[in-house]
């Protein structure tokens, strides 16, 4: 796995993403490395707050609106990140993605 997140409260694994998964991600990532420098990377730990999650899904938003033509591995990807971020940032958990 490139990243496994857990709940930072009780160290809950939540879910991972592979190397490819990461790979269709990481335009992403970086766009919020820029924006917050905060790094998310395969190699290291990073907490992810509420409003940090809320910043990702309104980039992914804005990336899947400007990027229509990307393929549909990568869309479908991006969406389920999204959709699986969504749900905890709704809930209040705070994650944190933890690297090989």
């Amino acid at each position: 796995m490139a990243l496994d997140f857990h709940r930072l409260d009780t160290n809950e694994y939540l879910f991972g993403i592979n190397d490819t998964e990461y790979a269709h991600l990481e335009s992403i990532f970086i766009e919020f490395t820029q924006q917050t420098g905060i790094f998310i990377d395969p190699y290291g730990d990073t907490q992810l707050k509420v409003t940090h999650l809320k910043k990702i899904i309104q980039m992914i938003a804005t990336n899947l609106t400007t990027e229509s033509n990307m393929d549909k591995e990568k869309t479908k990807v991006i969406q389920d990140f999204r959709r699986k971020i969504a749900h905890f940032s709704d809930k209040g958990i705070t994650l944190k993605a933890l690297g090989d």
